[in-house]
């Protein structure tokens, strides 16, 4: 499953979130100033993808 990271423009603090859509209109959880909105939802980058881990696990037991 992947996962995006949105970084809030106020205080830098980051939530990782595999649905980065439902967070528009909430508070973000460290400063409790910054309002998500769909702009940040673009901005949001990928953090992690399990389907790249398993394909880097099958490659890396290839080579032992």
């Amino acid at each position: 499953m992947t996962q995006y990271r949105i970084t809030c423009p106020d205080c830098g603090g980051a939530i990782v979130t595999a649905f980065p859509e439902a967070m528009v209109w909430e508070l973000c959880p460290v400063c409790r100033r910054h309002i998500w909105d769909r702009y940040d939802v673009w901005l949001a980058d990928v953090h992690h993808t399990s389907e790249s881990r398993t394909a880097l696990g099958r490659q890396g037991s290839a080579n032992n």
